[in-house]
């Protein structure tokens, strides 16, 4: 599952919980309303901890600015991005792309050299 099927399923289910947390509470069964709003919370707190990753991608077809580069987002191209950081261990926080300790303003930066890393049988931070 990709990073933004990811993000849509968790948005039905946590729509399917409230709706089904609602008719428990209509109903007056306080143990199920109970239940089904603790389900409900604990999805809202796993979107809630993926938002980072979603904040920092700009709307759709835009041009955004971080703080060090402006950048046109493109849909396709992100999802790519997000499987190729991800298979490469690069992580995005705080404006700039972690790579162990290092830190790289351009994505490109990081990729290359954990692709050195790697022909050098480098592993770990």
């Amino acid at each position: 599952m990709t990073f933004l099927q990811e993000i849509t399923d968790l948005k039905e289910r946590i729509a399917r919980a409230q709706s089904e947390r609602d008719a428990w509470r209509a109903s007056g069964l306080q143990e199920k309303y109970l239940e089904a709003h603790s389900l409900t919370e604990a999805l809202e707190l796993q979107l809630e901890r993926l938002q980072p990753e979603v904040s920092a991608l700009p709307a759709q077809g835009s041009v955004s600015y971080n703080g060090r580069l402006y950048a046109r987002y493109n849909p396709g191209e992100a999802e790519s991005q997000r499987e190729l950081m991800d298979s490469l261990a690069i992580t995005f926080r705080d404006g700039v792309y972690h790579l162990g300790d290092y830190r790289y303003d351009r994505l490109a930066d990081a990729v290359n050299y954990a692709r050195l890393r790697r022909t050098q049988g480098i592993r770990g931070s």
